[in-house]
């Protein structure tokens, strides 16, 4: 059987350079231009951008709501030209294609939102995420080690752990990381499940 995908992150964060959803509101008649050259949008006012930007984003979310995922990606890329410095925009288009399996483009977006905000860990987790899809365990090894080092409780960084040390054969330490996710969450059926195949294939009794 295939293994588990690694586990999704949070959907937001909140940080200085988001912005209150409750201010589209006030928006709702400003026009975005959706055709417009790069060399315009430079052009643009700060408050324009950002304007644009908000609502391009709003807009995305309504869309990802309904299973329009291929205009919601081409509204939050047009959002992201706008203005590159949201990051709950950069997130959630992150987010969209990681969902589309796009992994390769979300990790683009992710580190520019590492930019803004070095220590967001909800995207560190999920640009380890795609590491993980492309098989690139050494890196999301690297990824989810520095979550878990900076925060012990991290089920996700735990858990995803437990599954890079599972499919490279360190089964050891694939128990010991799946013990830890279980410790954290005790009712997760998935980390119980896969803490217990560890620990037969090991041939460890449960602790």
């Amino acid at each position: 059987p295939n293994p588990p995908p690694p586990l999704r992150t949070p959907k937001s964060s909140s940080s200085a350079t988001s912005y209150s959803s409750t201010s589209y509101e006030d928006e709702l008649n400003f026009k975005v231009n959706e055709n417009i050259t790069d060399k315009e949008i430079s052009a643009m006012s700060s408050t324009d951008r950002e304007k644009s930007a908000r609502i391009l984003h709003q807009q995305g979310l309504s869309l990802i709501e309904a299973g329009d995922f291929k205009t919601a990606e081409k509204k939050l890329r047009l959002a992201v030209k706008y203005v590159d410095y949201y990051e709950n925009i950069l997130y959630t288009l992150s987010n969209l294609l990681y969902d589309q399996k796009k992994y390769a483009e979300s990790i683009v977006f992710l580190k520019k939102s590492l930019v803004v905000d070095s220590a967001n860990e909800n995207a560190q987790l999920l640009i380890g995420a795609n590491y993980m899809q492309l098989k690139k365990y050494d890196e999301a090894e690297e990824i989810f080690l520095s979550v878990s080092g900076r925060n012990s409780n991290s089920y996700e960084a735990n858990f995803n752990l437990g599954l890079i040390y599972k499919n490279t054969g360190k089964l050891e330490m694939a128990s010991s990381h799946f013990e830890r996710a279980v410790e954290i969450k005790p009712n997760d059926v998935e980390a119980n499940f896969e803490y217990g195949v560890a620990l037969y294939k090991t041939g460890v009794k449960s602790r």
